[in-house]
């Protein structure tokens, strides 16, 4: 992700003028198609993010302003991990991860809560 790397640089003009591509069609095999939507998330998130670190008065989403980075980056979280059910005993869990978007969902929302104002 080009942005990534701008975003480190950075580099924020370059990620706001950067289009965000589609998720491939229905053909594409499932996983991939839930692996390309996470990532399209992900660069929503760091777009918002450099929007924020260029304008850092942020209007809350209940008073017509946008959604934060930190929010985008939370709901990455929520869809990466899910609950398997009957695998061990009722008080142990285990999950199913997806776990390079989680991993980079982490790092940048620990990003946004540096830059908090």
């Amino acid at each position: 992700m080009l942005s990534l790397r701008s975003l480190a640089q950075g580099r924020i003009i370059p990620i706001l003028r950067a289009g965000i591509p589609d998720v491939v069609g229905s053909d594409a095999d499932p996983v991939e198609r839930a692996l390309q939507a996470l990532q399209q998330m992900l660069l929503r998130g760091v777009r918002r993010l450099a929007q924020q670190l260029r304008s850092p008065t942020d209007v809350a989403p209940s008073d017509g302003g946008v959604e934060p980075a930190s929010a985008i980056f939370s709901q990455v979280k929520e869809l990466c991990i899910e609950p398997i059910d009957g695998v061990l005993d009722a008080d142990e869990h285990v999950f199913s991860l997806f776990a390079g978007p989680l991993h980079l969902a982490n790092l940048l929302l620990s990003i946004t809560y540096l830059v908090q104002p």
